[in-house]
């Protein structure tokens, strides 16, 4: 199975390596499932809290009440900030399912829940899809649960229980009495992260909640299982193992409701101290309804482990399987009981790839299902989706392959509901019907909760953004464009574009694998100088404004080549944090070639104003905390910007500074902003820099004054993480890359004034008419531009529809084309050119 795997992934990359088209749609995925993945990656946030590392989970989770709670008041929207922000996507390339509830009497009633995107309801099967969560601060979520008598009366746990980031944090129960449309919280505050709610059918009073626990660095004693039997009025812990144990499911047995099973987690991570996997990780039983559990059960495995998961068979509910993930991270067995979970025997499972199920990282993973008919048809969850319908006899991948994407990768939520089986991805939910085959699968959701990283625009193309997304690689699209193409794979983060050449450009993944191209054809651009570099996660890198041939990185040292279409780094700085530790963000002046700033994780700021022959510390008068953006002005040689994280224990205070001088003194100007980290800072240049606009963890800011005073900006933003922001000059508008809600942009017509537009030349010279169409659609170009051209057509969810052949101006007949908005992909010895045209 290691070599089946391997040679797709090798096929799979020859053929992306083989793309002419700079604006491929192919799906490169390079490494995607193989990198060293043993501990969440949640350095991004700890390295926040510098310089004590504490993460101040309490102090966050009021920092974000207390803005929550300020939006209440219309006062706060002024100053033309009160607009509307559009949703531009991506829909197709959504963000990880945590939850999923089907009404049990109606299966086009299901709700979906996202581990930083909120709760979805649809009411037509998953044709339409409407939020009903996003008025809350924390949209982190965990389970959702209907009551099975009154599915009227709905449950959301909120944290998410996989924590991958502290930021996923909930703030409790919440309870809805009119079938999800407004909700109450209940209780379980101080808990964070409720991975299940478990409601007993026979009695809808009496229901247990699992949580993860919070705060994750240290012991809490808010872990374990709890128990409410007046319906979530009042809770009290029903068993705890230990305050470094946390729980992650909880389930009744239909037949025998005093039996009670719980799975654990030990999980504490600091940033001396991480663990996935204890003594305490394993399966618990009560037979008494909670008031005595049991664990070390004949036949489970004992010391230590990873996570476990259970299933109960709903109408045989006399076998309970166990799932267990060993001390090595990998799979360790399966555990069938036929007596109600009092004794196991071990579940034949020689023909799952054990080694590639869930690789070395499979504290990500842990979910375990059973057919509600058939206790010998048995579902896990790993990276991709496997099956056994004869007690573990043999074992079938019951998805297609992940690189296929016709199933997106790693599998987190499993349910059964009346005929189907619904299934929770990193990149969404799907639906089948439980006897189909492994490609029976239907995606029933196209949801924008893409976790953006960062964004960026293409002055090729300026009415697309561009983007880096959590597990979906690079992207590009709008409103308009129904299926986002992904460019590039892995975790994605910042593209570059070159302003004189729309041929070449840079993506870049995690752990700063560097890619760019002049053709179509990516190549590694770290290869030469940068190989052995401590390149961080979210890389900074970024192009020369006076010189496109010049680009500029940094690791824990700076780099600079002179070639960007065949880049050659050279170091041009000694090692400068005197920790040895890595960038945060770089910046090169608009206005003064060599003037070059850059950021460090140990709070390390620095300049040169000759290149990198000499670098200056500018860290007095600044915070000793973590720098998350610097930012040289565009209208004055000497104007810096800088922002920081206030995510450390005792303090999550805004930091937003500004020096006149190169950073010789510093000013404070975060004014009336709320006390949140802050992510990112956009100067927009035509306000002589009294435009600025920041991204924070509960959304974006903006003042019009050079920083006095601050408001938020829009009037539908949830209070949801933004990483970064982006300003693009030829449409004049802002867009913000969302942990959560996707690509969401906003227009300063009215607030700003843009600079002077200017038309693509490429653009100009080749025309189309008439737009809309009904049956013809012509192309004219000048220079015979379009003689040796390539024109590919797409419809708008981005599917090759013809290619038909070119030779000079041209007329397409468009006839059989169903009403809609199509793509024009012109490829010219100029470079590619995008049209779009309407067809009537």
């Amino acid at each position: 199975m290691r070599l089946v795997v391997i040679l797709a992934l090798i096929l799979l990359m020859a053929a992306c390596n083989s793309v002419t088209e700079p604006y491929s749609t192919a799906n490169v995925y390079p490494n995607a499932k193989t990198a060293d993945k043993n501990y969440p990656y949640m350095d991004r946030y700890i390295e926040r809290a510098y310089p004590n590392y504490e993460i101040n989970v309490e102090g966050y989770a009021q920092a974000k009440e207390s803005v929550h709670a300020s939006l209440q008041d219309d006062d706060t929207k002024k100053l033309g900030f009160d607009e509307e922000w559009q949703l531009e996507g991506p829909n197709n390339l959504g963000g990880r399912v945590s939850a999923i509830a089907v009404h049990p009497t109606n299966d086009q009633i299901i709700l979906l829940g996202f581990p930083s995107g909120g709760v979805y309801k649809t009411i037509d099967g998953g044709a339409n899809w409407k939020p009903v969560f996003d008025d809350k601060p924390f949209l982190a979520i965990g389970d959702i649960s209907f009551d099975p008598n009154n599915p009227d009366i709905i449950y959301v746990g909120t944290g998410d229980p996989v924590i991958t980031g502290v930021p996923n944090l909930g703030d409790g129960l919440y309870k809805s009495i009119d079938a999800g449309e407004t909700w109450t919280k209940i209780g379980l505050e101080e808990q964070r992260v409720i991975g299940k709610i478990e409601i007993d059918k026979s009695n809808s009073n009496r229901m247990f909640a699992a949580s993860l626990g919070m705060p994750l660095q240290r012991s809490s004693s808010a872990r374990g299982i709890f128990l409410s039997e007046d319906g979530g009025e009042t809770w009290n812990q029903s068993y705890s193992y230990s305050d470094s144990t946390g729980f992650t499911d909880v389930a009744i047995n239909p037949e025998r409701p005093d039996y009670i099973y719980g799975t654990a987690w030990d999980r504490v991570r600091s940033r001396w101290f991480s663990t996935v996997k204890g003594e305490g990780s394993s399966f618990y039983l009560s037979k008494d309804g909670g008031t005595t559990w049991e664990r070390d059960l004949p036949g489970l495995p004992r010391g230590v482990n990873c996570k476990t998961g259970v299933a109960i068979c709903e109408n045989h509910p006399e076998n309970v399987y166990v799932l267990y993930v060993g001390e090595d991270l990998t799979f360790r067995g399966i555990y069938h009981s036929t007596d109600y979970g009092e004794t196991f025997s071990t579940v034949r499972t020689d023909d799952l790839p054990d080694d590639e199920l869930m690789l070395d990282f499979g504290w990500y993973f842990g979910k375990i299902a059973v057919n509600p008919d058939d206790p010998d048809h048995i579902f896990v969850c790993g990276i991709e989706l496997w099956e056994t319908r004869n007690g573990g006899i043999t074992w079938n991948r019951a998805m297609p392959p992940w690189f296929l994407y016709e199933v997106h990768a790693d599998c987190h939520e499993i349910i059964f509901s009346g005929e189907y089986v619904y299934l929770g991805t990193d990149g969404g939910a799907y639906r089948r019907e439980i006897d189909a085959g492994s490609s029976g699968w239907e995606d029933i959701e196209n949801i924008a909760t893409s976790l953006f990283y960062r964004v960026a625009h293409n002055p090729h193309q300026p009415e697309w953004a561009y983007g880096g997304m959590q597990d979906n690689g690079t992207s590009g699209g709008n409103k308009d464009v129904a299926e986002w193409p992904r460019f590039w794979g892995g975790d994605g983060f910042l593209p570059v574009f070159n302003p004189l050449d729309r041929n070449h450009f840079y993506f870049t993944s995690q752990r700063g694998a560097l890619v760019y191209t002049v053709d179509g054809i990516f190549i590694d651009a770290a290869d030469f100088g940068l190989e052995e570099e401590p390149r961080p996660w979210d890389l900074p890198y970024l192009m020369s404004h006076h010189d496109t041939d010049v680009m500029y990185t940094v690791t824990d040292r700076v780099y600079k080549c002179l070639d960007s279409k065949f880049p050659f780094w050279e170091p041009i700085s000694d090692y400068i944090p005197f920790d040895q530790f890595t960038a945060t963000s770089l910046s090169e002046s608009k206005m003064r070639p060599g003037v070059l700033y850059a950021t460090f994780n140990d709070g390390s700021v620095v300049v040169t104003k000759n290149d990198g022959q000499q670098w200056t510390p500018i860290n007095a008068g600044l915070p000793n905390r973590y720098p998350t953006s610097i930012k040289a002005s565009p209208t004055s040689e000497s104007r810096v910007y800088i922002t920081f994280s206030g995510y450390t224990e005792f303090d999550n205070q805004t930091y937003v500074f500004r020096s006149n001088n190169f950073g010789v003194s510093w000013t404070d100007i975060s004014g009336d902003l709320p006390d949140i980290p802050v992510n990112d800072l956009v100067i927009i240049p035509e306000s002589g820099d009294e435009a600025l606009f920041i991204a924070s963890d509960v959304g974006v800011y903006g003042t019009l004054d050079g920083g006095n005073t601050w408001n938020r900006v829009g009037s539908n933003m949830p209070l949801v993480i933004v990483n970064d922001l982006d300003y693009n000059p030829h449409t004049n508008i802002l867009n913000a890359g969302t942990f959560g809600k996707s690509l969401m942009s906003y227009s300063l017509d009215g607030l700003v004034t843009p600079p002077t537009a200017t038309v693509d030349p490429l653009d100009e010279q080749i025309q189309l008419s008439p737009n809309p169409a009904s049956n013809l659609i012509s192309l004219s170009s000048k220079n015979q531009l379009l003689d040796k051209a390539r024109l590919s057509i797409y419809n708008n969810e981005g599917r090759l529809l013809s290619k038909p052949l070119l030779n000079g101006n041209q007329s397409i007949d468009v006839s059989a084309y169903e009403p809609g908005i199509y793509f024009l992909n012109i490829l010219t010895e100029d470079g590619p050119l995008i049209k779009r045209f309407v067809k009537m």
